[in-house]
């Protein structure tokens, strides 16, 4: 399937990172660590990118991981990634959507920034929890809302103020979902300032290597979203990391 011009520009954004969304290394660290000392058999990773969260686990975890992802550049790289790597566990890559992922069940299942896989981050973490077994863990990692967002953001972004919730919204929604916070990394604003700064820069390069009609289209989508983070983003919107089971 040919990728988007979109999917192409976040494939090449995210080239340079560690991993693709705002946590700090010591945090993403941290929940690698965390989910391996549950010592999950199954994991699904759901939008998987170029794997650097599977990656990290099965070099620490003697654990069998299905990562997904539609994203076929971002899957190139994964499956690239793992050539020569020394991994305790095994990873098996697919390019499918996790709609098709149906009738099974897993130890665990981590959903870091793919939450749109599903639809809003509410309905994310119920199918999540749905794919959990009983003694199940999720890790579930994106967007929140700081404060109630004003309508022009929502406009600029093309979404409902539903795709997110407000953060003290949390628990509230993961009980509904059956499951209870156990732990919680939220989002630094240098380390996410320091995310937009390397997302910005990486778009940039991507667009020297397009012509001139799509180049174009790439710069000009990139300084309005760095305009519109300024002007609305590092105030309304957070990113938060919950580790998350079902009650004893």
């Amino acid at each position: 399937m040919a990728l988007t011009l979109a999917q192409r520009m976040s494939a090449a954004a995210h080239r340079d990172m560690p991993h693709a969304n705002p946590l700090s290394s010591e945090q993403f660290d941290s929940l690698v660590k965390a989910l391996a000392d549950e010592r999950p058999r199954e994991v699904l990773d759901v939008g998987c990118g170029w794997g650097s969260f599977a990656i990290a686990l099965a070099q620490v975890s003697d654990t069998s991981i299905l990562g997904v992802d539609i994203n076929t550049e971002f899957l190139a790289r994964a499956r690239s990634s793992t050539t020569g790597a020394k991994l305790i566990g095994s990873i098996d890559f697919r390019e499918t959507s996790v709609m098709a992922v149906t009738n099974r069940e897993f130890d665990a299942v981590a959903c870091i920034g793919s939450a749109q896989a599903f639809g809003t981050t509410t309905q994310a973490v119920e199918r999540c929890a749905a794919l959990l077994r009983d003694d199940g863990i999720l890790l579930f990692a994106d967007g929140v809302w700081e404060q109630a967002p004003p309508q022009e953001f929502l406009d600029f972004l093309g979404i409902e103020a539903s795709t997110y919730w407000l953060r003290e919204e949390a628990e509230a929604v993961f009980e509904r979902a059956g499951l209870i916070i156990r732990r919680q990394e939220v989002t630094s604003a240098l380390s996410w300032s320091a995310y937009e700064d390397a997302i910005h820069a990486g778009r940039l390069r991507f667009a020297g290597s397009l012509d001139k009609e799509e180049a174009d289209a790439v710069r000009t989508r990139t300084e309005a979203w760095t305009a519109a983070w300024q002007r609305w983003g590092r105030h309304y919107l957070g990113f938060v990391a919950y580790l998350a089971s079902r009650p004893v």
